[in-house]
């Protein structure tokens, strides 16, 4: 038994809210072929909404559009995901051979089957020219986001970039214009990921006030900034959550939320990355019961919006009542809503009287226990967060 939440339903090329999810950058393709089942698995299990996978052109588009429809019905978002420092290299032609193939793979895709993004990591700080010309090494990395901006819009992909913290620092003086290059990759494009590789949040060298720059410019042009943070095994230590594992991970960004949660701009974590995740002690990032899965955030809501459930099958009545679906703030606070069962296989969830607190969270719950007409069980109960508008 499956179902969509109708109202406020995500499109390609729309800015997504993922504040109350994780994203992840999945660099082994292959991957998605011989462990697909196993990355699926872990993925639900850190409540991942979202995939960075980079794109191998050796793997069959046969496997791309298999795993991409699967994700798609998890709730997952998956972006196509590629980049190299030697891309500011003239004459490099990886750049382009990736965008041909994503061209024509989304023509080829059906919707279900398609990316839903672009995201890069071009790292041209990496490449010799950087450390001799870097004035030349900044104006082709900025030729190369102008180019892949210009050729998402036409595909109505939404463009996302990794963003070192540091380029908050780095000035830049061309035919772009002037002034820090952290503000003009922000200005063109529509999120990015700042690495902020600490793992811890308190003194001048920690997570809060390394983003506090490109959080506040963010805000100003409604550009959605995700925090990058890393697991891979790495010296200095401080630099990773590889050796204080998930539980103390989740402390520190739990901080990090609260701290930058009322800002606009402010979308949520990326953790770098997918294998090197699983690898650290493993306690469960949970919001509620493990029996939810996590069904995609919306934003924006209207304060009188009432949520339809359409089932893909007849729903036995009984069993659709306010304690198999039900809102709740925040705090956990239960709100008091009418759920009512429309027709057979659709249900309707009525807003409070006096409507939803403008500017707060709350999250709807669909319980396993909700049955069919033949009195099977939903496969796992959902949640879905989501903000009322200012």
């Amino acid at each position: 038994m499956s179902f969509m939440i109708v109202g406020g339903l995500p499109i390609h090329g729309e800015k997504r809210d993922y504040r109350s999810s994780y994203s992840t950058w999945v660099w082994r393709t292959y991957q998605i072929v011989d462990h697909q089942e196993e990355l699926f698995r872990e993925l639900e299990s850190k409540r991942v909404q979202k995939i960075y996978l980079q794109v191998n052109r050796d793997i069959s588009k046969v496997e791309y559009r298999t795993f991409i429809q699967k994700a798609s019905k998890k709730g997952m978002d998956v972006y196509a995901l590629e980049g190299s420092p030697s891309w500011v290299e003239i004459d490099n032609q990886r750049a382009s051979l990736f965008m041909d193939w994503l061209e024509k793979y989304q023509k080829e895709a059906s919707q279900p089957q398609q990316f839903t993004g672009i995201h890069l990591d071009v790292e041209p700080h990496a490449h010799a020219m950087w450390d001799t010309n870097q004035q030349k090494a900044i104006t082709r990395y900025q030729a190369i986001l102008k180019s892949f901006r210009k050729k998402a819009a036409a595909l109505n992909l939404p463009f996302e970039s990794d963003l070192p913290f540091w380029f908050d620092g780095v000035s830049f003086d061309n035919e772009n214009g002037k002034g820090r290059l952290s503000d003009w990759v922000i200005r063109n494009t529509d999120g990015i990921t700042v690495l902020a590789y600490r793992n811890f949040v308190e003194g001048k060298n920690g997570i809060i006030p390394l983003i506090e720059h490109e959080t506040e410019y963010a805000n100003k042009l409604n550009t959605k900034v995700e925090v990058g943070v890393e697991t891979k095994d790495m010296n200095p230590a401080y630099l990773t959550f590889y050796e204080l594992g998930q539980q103390q991970m989740n402390d520190v960004l739990g901080k990090v939320a609260n701290h930058y949660g009322d800002a606009s701009s402010f979308n949520g974590f990326a953790v770098h990355e997918y294998n090197s995740w699983t690898e650290i002690d493993k306690e469960p990032i949970s919001y509620e019961e493990d029996a939810f899965i996590l069904y995609k955030s919306k934003k924006n809501v209207g304060v009188n919006h009432n949520w339809v459930i359409q089932l893909n099958t007849a729903l036995d009545e009984e069993s659709v009542h306010s304690k198999t679906v039900y809102v709740k703030k925040d705090n956990g606070e239960k709100i008091d809503v009418n759920v009512n069962l429309e027709g057979a296989d659709r249900v309707v969830v009525q807003s409070p009287n006096g409507g939803y607190e403008t500017g707060a969270s709350y999250t709807l719950y669909i319980d396993d226990e909700v049955l069919s007409a033949k009195g099977k069980k939903m496969k796992n109960g959902v949640f879905m967060p989501f903000m009322i508008e200012n």
